[in-house]
């Protein structure tokens, strides 16, 4: 998991102008800057999206041969056997016991 406070300084440094000059204060100088920036914040906003109220009962989507379990979001299939905490593609948390 990300560290929330890395993600928030970079973010901070990266909108506060006087750029390139604070870039060297930034944690993810040299490090993919960008990129990788917003690959942490957008891995700690879908953790975010796992609070119990948002979370959604997976559908059932009937395929040529079998029925499978999918996002209630966006209708990506799980991969069978595994119960995810949240959807791969969207970040929408499944309760599986709903």
């Amino acid at each position: 998991m990300p560290d929330l406070e890395k993600v928030i300084k970079g973010i901070e440094i990266c909108l506060s102008g006087g750029l390139p000059d604070r870039c060297v204060e930034c944690p993810y100088h040299n490090n993919g800057c960008d990129q990788q920036k917003m690959r942490d914040a957008l891995e700690l906003l879908r953790y975010a999206r796992l609070k119990k109220p948002d979370a959604l009962k997976p559908k059932l989507k009937k395929t040529r041969y079998f029925t499978l379990p999918c996002c209630a979001e966006c209708g990506m299939f799980f991969p069978t056997g595994q119960h995810l905490n949240f959807c791969s593609n969207c970040g929408r948390g499944v309760d599986w016991n709903g």
